[in-house]
């Protein structure tokens, strides 16, 4: 009479370590529903907070911010409870006894990587951040879902989802670099077209003592105040009678007595660099880069460099004739910033 042996299961044949009758798909979709009903009941109650703690007070500045803040973390104390006890509770419904505690942990920890290494990604390698932060992004939504259905399945599933994981990365990281590649280029046209200046075409720093708001990156914004189109850059200073703005515009417009984006324009002389132009608002105005007026260099080809004129006591055409026109190497050095092109 032989004897039967029973050997352990190897890795290509183990056994799934999901409770009878659940499949891929309710694996993956469960994490997916606790998180949005996290979501839902922290934003509910974070709101709820807030108005309960505000209600009948008049909003005092700092007051209402301290309103704000506890609101938030009532939301996401709440997120995060509801978010574990829902993972635990699903996790009992989906796996077999002694298979229950790896999915969840891996479905918390597994956004808070992503989530880490996006935030270190941004913090020092900016250059490499937007293709690296969208496949970090969906690593992070995906993390939960891919946690169960990986502790939930077989060995030949798990190299399923290991190749799917793989091609879904590549696409990403392809599509991504693709992304960045397109606005790299679209980035260096239009800074190419704006007229960067330096005071005596050496420095950022004034010759007025003023004090330069110093960035870590040069915003190019699109058209704004009387600029119909074109995008624009500026350096900004803490003057005498308020704070400078010298503004590099791709495009100024046309000059017209009669208004245009609540502007009037009229030509108040010149400098051997091109046209002074001042430019009046016909409307009330708030802050920059509004302004009541300014005064505008205008080059031969159509860009300028304008100053907002109305509060600051240094004459804007002696600030205008002490500019020159340098190359984004030289103005990048001057100011120790790069270029950063916003929506």
């Amino acid at each position: 009479m032989g004897v039967t042996t029973v050997s352990e299961p190897t890795s290509s044949t183990k056994a799934a370590a999901a409770a009878p009758g659940v499949g891929p798909v309710r694996l993956a979709l469960t994490p997916l529903l606790v998180f949005a009903i996290a979501a839902v009941t922290a934003t509910i109650l974070g709101f709820a907070t807030y108005a309960l703690v505000s209600a009948g007070k008049e909003s005092e500045g700092f007051e209402s911010l301290g309103w704000a803040l506890l609101g938030a973390l009532v939301a996401l104390i709440v997120g995060l409870g509801v978010t574990i006890a829902g993972l635990i509770v699903s996790a009992r419904r989906l796996f077999l006894p002694g298979h229950r505690a790896a999915p969840v942990v891996l479905a918390l920890v597994g956004p808070v990587v992503a989530l880490a290494l996006a935030m270190a990604v941004s913090t020092f390698l900016p250059d490499a951040a937007p293709p690296v932060l969208s496949l970090l992004s969906l690593a992070a939504l995906a993390a939960p879902s891919l946690a169960f259905l990986w502790c939930g399945t077989t060995a030949p599933t798990q190299a399923v989802l290991v190749r799917g994981g793989g091609a879904l990365a590549a696409l990403v990281v392809v599509g991504s670099l693709v992304l960045y590649v397109v606005s790299d280029s679209r980035e260096d046209a239009v800074v190419a077209d704006l007229p960067l200046v330096l005071f005596d075409g050496t420095s950022a720093e004034t010759p007025y003592g003023w004090t330069r708001d110093a960035f870590t990156t040069t915003a190019v914004r699109s058209e704004t105040a009387f600029a119909p189109e074109g995008h624009e850059a500026y350096l900004k200073y803490f003057a005498p009678g308020g704070v400078a703005f010298l503004t590099m515009r791709t495009e100024v417009g046309e000059c017209s007595p009669t208004p245009v984006r609540d502007y009037t324009c009229q030509v108040v002389g010149s400098l051997p660099a091109g046209e002074l132009r001042s430019y009046a608002t016909t409307d009330t105005y708030a802050s920059y880069p509004d302004s009541a007026e300014f005064l505008v260099l205008v080059y031969p080809d159509g860009s300028g460099v304008s100053m907002n004129v109305d509060q600051v006591q240094t004459p804007g055409q002696d600030v205008l004739s002490r500019l020159q026109r340098v190359d984004r190497e030289r103005f990048e050095a001057a100011t120790g910033a790069g270029f950063d092109l916003q929506p």
